[in-house]
């Protein structure tokens, strides 16, 4: 294993582990407006805001490492019928396409997060959030999504060529 590679996976780790922690924090924010809402009638300001926030966050630190373990889900009712190699292409030719797909979400949601952090976007409401931490991690979760596509495609190719 590469050293990029192995950075790569450690990233994608740290990205997992600190999604488990936001959404700890999440749970006890939800805890806590419910119970300032209901019973202390005095709800927690930014709960919603930082609740959005928060899934965002788990989305993007979390979708990689999810790759990286062949956690997503796939609906395998006519290719399971068939070859293993036949298998194999089919998947290098569906990352591909991930990655089409996932290079603009990145493209897109870079120029988005540049654009806020130019402007100084920030929630409207009675405490404005900026808008930059949340909006600069879907760049960055997609693109180690999409170089994790790049190494299954490569394993792939390998499996492929005999290169095991």
């Amino acid at each position: 294993m590469t050293i990029v590679r192995m950075f790569v996976q450690k990233l994608s780790k740290g990205g997992e582990d600190l999604s488990i922690g936001i959404l700890f924090a999440l749970m006890l924010l939800i805890c806590g407006d419910t119970i300032g809402r209901y019973i202390l009638q005095q709800p927690i300001p930014v709960a919603i805001e930082l609740g959005e926030f928060s899934m965002i966050a788990m989305v993007y630190l979390s979708i990689a490492y999810a790759q990286s373990l062949k956690l997503h889900v796939k609906v395998e009712l006519v290719t399971a019928r068939l070859s293993p190699k036949i298998q194999t292409i089919l998947g290098i030719f569906t990352d591909a396409v991930g990655i089409c797909f996932w290079v603009l979400v990145t493209y897109q949601g870079a120029e988005i997060a540049l654009e806020v952090y130019q402007y100084g976007d920030a929630t409207p409401g009675m405490v404005p959030l900026p808008l930059l931490p949340a909006k600069i991690l879907v760049p960055i979760g997609s693109s180690l999504l999409c170089i994790q596509l790049l190494y299954d495609i490569s394993d792939k190719v390998k499996k492929i060529l005999g290169h095991d």
